[in-house]
């Protein structure tokens, strides 16, 4: 007896909880034998909105996740909302996107420098890196530094010379050994090496003959040249073939003979 009501307990156990989850998966209110509650969304009170069924249109907003929304969107409010950017298209025309931000992008450099960080030293001048020049420790370095009249020589700044407008203004603007005359560069005679070489190096009433002045002697008198004067044959240097009789001064005859003159007529 004592078994069979152990049985029978079992038995009436199992059927209620089954009869319990039969009027929870029908959605059927155990307080009310199954009536709609006051304030149930499903009982068409209109105080309450309907929650719907799913995929219902008028179940009121969607439900979603960041996972749901497309590049550059968050699920804000059940709604995916634009929050950032994927690409260019997504900016104006002006902009690019640049990590999910719409930026103005500066413009393309098209020379060797655009800014003094373009250069690996110097500065950017004009487009082109430039190197600074170093620092003048005299009073000038160039004709720069300068004021406009005057030049940069040897450190310092100084007045040129007038500008010569002929063809020289000094011997030093003519080739060696010419010299300037009048503006122009002239070639001066070779220098004399006799006593004479023209007559007009001779003085007045003599003339030059063979490197020295001579005269045609005294009036009256037997000798060729004169009262204290000699006559010598004349072997000029580098041209002792061709010897000449020369008249000089009796005190100049031993310096004559040295080079090898001799008294007398040329024979």
């Amino acid at each position: 007896m004592k078994r069979l009501n152990l049985t029978y307990l079992l038995i009436l156990g199992i059927t209620i909880i089954a009869m319990g989850c039969s009027n929870f998966a029908t959605g059927t209110d155990q307080t009310d034998g199954g009536g709609d509650l006051p304030g149930d969304p499903d009982a068409g009170d209109p105080t309450v909105p309907d929650a719907g069924t799913p995929g219902d249109p008028d179940a009121g907003d969607p439900v979603c996740i960041d996972a749901d929304c497309g590049c550059g969107q968050e699920c804000i409010g059940h709604e995916c909302v634009q929050t950032a950017c994927c690409s260019d298209d997504d900016c104006p025309s002006e902009e690019s996107c640049v990590e999910g931000t719409c930026v103005t992008v500066p413009p393309v450099c098209e020379d060797a420098c655009c800014a003094d960080t373009d250069c690996a030293e110097g500065t950017c001048v004009d487009g082109a890196c430039v190197t600074e020049p170093p620092v003048c420790e005299h009073a000038c370095c160039g004709d720069e530094d300068c004021p406009p009249e005057e030049t940069c020589d040897a450190g310092s700044c100084v007045t040129p010379p007038p500008v010569c407008e002929a063809a020289c203004c000094s011997d030093t603007d003519c080739p060696e050994g010419d010299n300037c005359l009048d503006g122009a560069c002239v070639t001066p005679p070779p220098q004399c090496e006799f006593e004479c070489c023209a007559d007009e190096d001779c003085p007045e009433g003599r003339t030059c003959d063979g490197g020295a002045c001579v005269c045609d002697g005294e009036p009256g008198g037997g000798d060729p040249c004169g009262t204290g004067k000699s006559q010598l044959c004349h072997y000029p240097p580098g041209n002792t073939s061709n010897p000449q009789d020369i008249c000089v001064g009796d005190a100049a005859v031993p310096a004559h003979q040295a080079h090898g003159d001799t008294l007398g007529s040329c024979p």
